[in-house]
């Protein structure tokens, strides 16, 4: 038997990463983040061009801060920022993983907040920062953030599912996402033809239950603590 195990995945691609492309497989275990049906986004290209649009038009005011995961996405973040032809200043936990991408030929522009003089911080530019960052209380060393005025959003599939800015009491949000949506996972069965599926955590058995009454693959949850 062979077996394809996809971990999380993504058959769209990216700014920083290639397709997630299907296997004739035997065997699949399949990540399940967003696999309950009705779990889709909106057009990729879309989302990014309103998330361009947004920072464009509140950069004139000042600089503005975008908070996403810490490796996949906040890398994604700044190759799409720098389309804009604007300063990036990120975290230095997200520019040592930045680093590696950039060593293994990703084009990357970008600098650390630590290397910041004080009389930049306020200088039009857009930050990208852990998610816990948009709201304090922050680490004494980026104690400064809070008091710059900073127009914030929060990026993540889950955006397109629930309201983070009153919540976070965040500007504005933007559901671009690194992960398969429902529809993009179903796909990618599909193409794979498998004789048996494994779904794999959250929302594991909604779409274990789709592969079999949709695709009549024989399909079984991976129950995980």
């Amino acid at each position: 038997d062979d077996l394809l195990y996809t971990g999380d995945f993504n058959p769209e691609g990216g700014a920083t990463c290639g397709r997630a492309l299907p296997e004739p497989v035997h065997t699949l275990i399949v990540d399940a983040t967003y696999g309950r049906p009705g779990y889709n986004f909106p057009p990729k290209a879309n989302v990014e061009a309103d998330l361009l649009t947004w920072l464009e038009m509140e950069l004139v005011s000042g600089p503005v801060a975008l908070g996403g995961y810490e490796f996949g996405k906040s890398q994604e973040l700044i190759a799409l920022v720098n389309r804009l032809g604007v300063e990036v200043a990120v975290a230095d936990k997200i520019a040592d993983l930045a680093d590696i991408y950039v060593r293994y030929g990703i084009k990357l522009q970008y600098r650390r907040l630590s290397e910041l003089d004080e009389s930049e911080r306020r200088d039009p530019r857009v930050y990208i920062l852990p998610p816990g960052w948009l709201r304090p209380p922050l680490d004494d060393s980026v104690s400064w953030l809070g008091s710059v005025g900073l127009k914030s959003a929060y990026v993540s599939g889950w955006c397109a599912f629930f309201d983070f800015t009153r919540r976070y009491g965040l500007d504005a949000q933007f559901p671009l996402s690194d992960h398969g949506d429902f529809d993009g996972v179903m796909e990618f069965i599909a193409a794979s033809r498998p004789r048996k599926v494994y779904t794999a955590f959250s929302n594991a058995k909604d779409l274990a239950k789709a592969v079999e009454r949709r695709l009549k693959i024989k399909s079984e949850a991976l129950l995980t603590r």
